[in-house]
């Protein structure tokens, strides 16, 4: 790679973990740094900063960006900020920012038609005819959505192993949430102590699939209910982008379908219940690849105001921070 070439740089911003990609020539680094939850400052902003710093590209190497964000919450792009950030410390080329659902769409589906249900530690559900029309359901966050999450699972967990506790029920669930979290009883306080975080939470749902696996009809049902829930929330979308009688791809990603074994039954039979021509296919890319796909994106207006990309005059082919080093 020469010194002045352009790396492409894609970041999928998570509430447990951000996601950094850089493309440099034919090769491509992976890198992993603080998620929106446990970013230093700004959230989302911030969680941009620290990852493209953690990938150690040189403030004098130009990038183009693509970023997929959680935690908009259906709140716009802020990306004036991003890009005002960005040039501080870096050559910023271009420039393009979403919504999280949009990267795991275009990891998942690419530019055609479709549908995803991403669900990790929350969920969120994307459908598009790559027109006009586009349909976003759920992404509400972890108290007012996000059902069939990796926080939802986890948060179920809890709750039934201390509803079992309260009818005499000291099974494995109970067990897994007190090793966890620690004594049932302390649990009021621990949560009202607000130091438990959704992304902590969710982390729990590897500890319900454990149980389940070992049998335990009250973990199994969790999980069941889980797939059943991501079908609905990626129905809706396929009936608000007016495909619900189309034959199109419907993809499923994320951390939660990691546990296919548990899912995968309860999701793909909702589905085909309440939409039977869609068709299930397997995600060939993730959101972070996903992200990447967003820098060269042709019809962004297929998202709608999902997607917003930075305008020639927000990106600046020196860093700030450089220029005012040189004024110094």
């Amino acid at each position: 790679m020469t010194e002045n070439e352009t790396l492409q740089v894609g970041i999928d911003v998570g509430q447990g973990g951000t996601r950094v990609i850089v493309r440099r020539g034919t090769r491509t680094e992976r890198y992993v740094s603080p998620g929106y939850w446990s970013a230093a400052g700004n959230g989302v902003v911030s969680a941009v900063l620290q990852s493209v710093m953690t990938a150690m590209i040189p403030s004098h190497t130009p990038i183009q960006v693509g970023i997929g964000m959680t935690g908009l919450n259906g709140n716009a792009v802020p990306i004036d900020e991003l890009s005002r950030v960005l040039r501080e410390a870096f050559r910023l080329h271009s420039l393009t920012a979403a919504d999280d659902s949009v990267t795991a769409y275009l990891g998942a589906i690419g530019t055609h038609a479709g549908a995803v249900v991403a669900a990790g530690t929350g969920t969120v559900a994307l459908a598009t005819d790559m027109v006009t029309r586009w349909g976003r359901c759920d992404g509400w966050g972890a108290e007012l959505g996000d059902h069939g999450s990796g926080y939802w699972i986890g948060r179920e967990g809890v709750r039934r192993a201390l509803r079992g506790r309260d009818g005499g029920a000291s099974g494995h669930l109970l067990t897994a949430l007190e090793k966890r979290f620690g004594p049932a009883v302390e649990m009021p306080a621990l949560w009202r102590s607000l130091v438990v975080t959704p992304d902590q939470i969710a982390a729990f749902a590897t500890d319900v699939a454990e149980v389940a696996r070992q049998g335990d009809e009250t973990a199994r049902a969790i999980w069941r209910e889980a797939g059943i829930s991501l079908a609905e929330t990626v129905s809706y979308a396929l009936s608000m982008a007016g495909l619900e009688r189309s034959d199109v791809p419907v993809a499923a990603t994320g951390g939660v379908f990691a546990a296919r074994d548990l899912v995968a039954a309860s999701f793909e039979n909702a589905l085909s219940e309440r939409h039977p021509r869609a068709v299930i296919s397997s995600a060939p890319g993730d959101p972070l690849e996903g992200a990447l796909a967003l820098i060269t994106l042709p019809n962004p207006a297929a998202f709608g105001n999902l997607v917003e990309r930075a305008t020639e005059a927000a990106c600046d082919p020196e860093p700030v921070a450089a220029s005012r080093g040189a004024g110094q």
